[in-house]
């Protein structure tokens, strides 16, 4: 299955200025989903596990700070080449 989307991203640029980027994003999901294939990047998800049902699942738990020019988005890799991101 191939999915495309997008995430809003708060962006520091090499002046300290912040910026909001809309990242987009392309993923291929081969085979069984586990439920944490299609993320932003930098969001943190723990695997949790509900008695009630008797199912794990994936609790939103927050963000961390990652390098633009590693992401998989062309976007925001654009972005950090053109803004002296390193």
């Amino acid at each position: 299955m191939k999915v495309r989307f997008s995430c809003q991203y708060e962006c520091t640029n090499g002046k300290g200025e912040r910026e909001l980027i809309e990242g987009f994003h392309n993923k291929r999901v081969v085979g069984k989903e586990k439920g944490n294939e299609i993320v932003c990047d930098g969001t943190i998800y723990k695997e949790q596990y509900s008695t009630a049902s008797n199912w794990f699942y994936w609790q939103y738990v927050g963000n961390k700070p990652f390098n633009p020019q590693k992401s998989d988005s062309l976007t925001l890799k654009s972005w950090a080449e053109n803004n002296d991101c390193r």
